[in-house]
């Protein structure tokens, strides 16, 4: 019997029975893989062996780099010079028929075979495309690859090595370097300039490095400009994304600029102190402002560009957006333990359905890839006509939870963008919805998606929670399109519960 193990003890046989194989190598039960031109052992620790012939292959080394072709040795240090799929034989004979584990053999000789994956260096490469037009990037150091200000390139390895960590840099002329660890990186580049692109890909059996300098140059672009996040993580400030660099906006009229805040009903008086860049991220602007906010209060944010004079860099005017709604970046407790809150390391199979039976199994689901508010991945959830869904998050049937405290308020949002909605016509009025019930069933956290709702483009929504008692808990996630007479088509993402400032 072949047996893998982490250390050389004497095996004893169940029966006493001194004819008895096991057979082992240096890496255990770990990996049957090597790098190439790393040390493996072989080694015989079976009871009863009279005689044993190890067959290696033609590539095989001993450790001094001559030729080992074959051993009688119990214990044997090789190295492979070849990748590839390598096949180890050992022929041994015993003093009686010898025992496979538990099973007695009517024979005294046994072969066995060996495994072993030999894995080629890590050596890092990649390619890049423009994401507008999929055109290729040319890779080599000086190509200054054109990339139109405010557009995405999608940067995917090309290594050697099976490696299953990557780590990219872009790094800007000035220092300035946005980083990312996914293995396929999709960039948008905000900044004019010259940049270059580096990729560290890592395994456990070694890492590589490729770069390019002066790889790609941002140009100015005559696409419009777009907000593409407006947020607040200190109390006195909102940041405003936009896709590409800003001018000086401190020379903005405030009065351009409309906050309308809100908590509970009641109106908070909140007024601008000016604008300025981040540093080093010359497409966010920071409204500074003369009142604090609290992530318990509801802020939207209007400009109107016929008294403002926001532009990028390359002279595209920002044109007016209303009532765009501020979102509050606190710590997230429903990430604490590992609750894959942007769907980007699940496969669908991580989000079971929950056999409530019924028109609650009457959907589809799947990870997608088609639309994503942060990162790659959402959750796309399609409720059939008069059909719903009931789902949970677990991990080999053990649900994921996350933890709550007794008597605290929480704030549990959502980003979703409806593909399509579902309607009320089969006449009891209901709208489609998506509720979240705790486990332990003390409340219903509701998301309904009336005919007014906007479709095709992310929205966040929201709801209070006060959390009944101190423990780890889970949520169902339960979704409503029974009164509609088609499917309701949405994809979901960046779940986040936090704790809410109380005014």
């Amino acid at each position: 019997m072949l047996m893998f193990a982490a250390c050389e003890k004497e095996y004893e046989a169940p029966s006493g029975e001194p004819n008895h194989a096991y057979v082992t190598t240096s890496f255990g039960n770990v990996s049957s893989r090597v790098q190439v031109n790393g040390v493996m052992s072989f080694i015989d620790l079976s009871r009863g062996v009279q005689s044993r012939t190890w067959t290696f292959t033609s590539d095989t080394k001993d450790t001094t780099y001559n030729e080992l072709l074959s051993s009688s040795a119990e214990h044997v240090k090789v190295l492979f010079t070849e990748p590839g799929i390598h096949e180890i034989g050992l022929k041994q004979t015993y003093a009686g028929n010898v025992w496979i584990g538990t099973d007695q053999k009517e024979s005294n000789v046994y072969d066995t075979t060996l495994v072993v994956n030999v894995l080629d260096s890590v050596r890092a490469d990649f390619t890049a495309k423009r994401v507008a037009d999929m055109s290729d990037l040319t890779q080599a150091n000086g190509a200054l690859n054109e990339v139109i200000a405010g557009r995405d390139v999608v940067f995917t390895p090309e290594c050697t090595g099976e490696p299953g960590e990557f780590k990219w840099e872009v790094i800007r002329e000035d220092g300035f370097t946005i980083e990312n660890e996914e293995e396929v990186a999709t960039v948008k580049f905000s900044s004019l300039g010259k940049y270059n692109v580096r990729l560290t890909a890592s395994s456990g059996l070694g890492s590589d490095v490729k770069e390019y300098t002066e790889y790609i140059e941002v140009v100015p672009s005559t696409d419009p400009v777009y907000l593409l996040d407006t947020y607040s993580e200190m109390k006195n400030e909102i940041a405003m994304v936009f896709s590409r660099d800003m001018m000086n906006p401190a020379t903005c009229d405030p009065t351009a600029f409309t906050l309308n805040v809100t908590n509970k009903s009641t109106t908070i008086p909140v007024s601008i102190k000016g604008f300025k860049l981040a540093p080093q991220q010359n497409n966010i602007i920071i409204v500074m402002l003369n009142e604090d906010l609290y992530n318990s209060d509801d802020v939207l944010v209007s400009y109107d560009d016929s008294k403002g004079n926001l532009s990028t860099t390359d002279l595209m005017t920002f044109k007016s957006v209303s009532d765009v709604p501020v979102v509050f970046k606190a710590y997230n407790v429903m990430a604490e333990d590992g609750y894959d809150v942007g769907f980007e390391n699940s496969t669908i199979e991580n989000w079971p359905y929950d056999w409530w039976g019924g028109n609650w199994g009457m959907y589809s689901s799947d990870i997608s890839t088609a639309q994503a508010k942060t990162g790659k991945q959402s959750l796309l959830l399609d409720m059939h006509a008069e059909g719903g869904a009931v789902f949970t998050h677990a991990v080999d049937g053990t649900k994921i939870t996350f933890p709550v405290e007794e008597g605290v308020t929480y704030e549990v949002g959502i980003w979703v963008y409806v593909d399509q909605l579902g309607n009320t016509d089969t006449g009891d009025g209901w709208s489609p919805d998506l509720r979240f019930y705790p486990d332990d069933w003390s409340s219903e956290i509701a998301y309904f998606f009336n005919a007014e709702f906007k479709v095709g483009q992310w929205v966040y929504m929201k709801a209070e929670w006060k959390a009944g008692a101190t423990r780890d808990a889970f949520f169902f996630i339960r979704g409503y399109n029974t009164s509609s007479t088609i499917n309701h088509t949405m994809y979901i993402d960046d779940l986040v519960i936090f704790e809410k400032e109380l005014r």
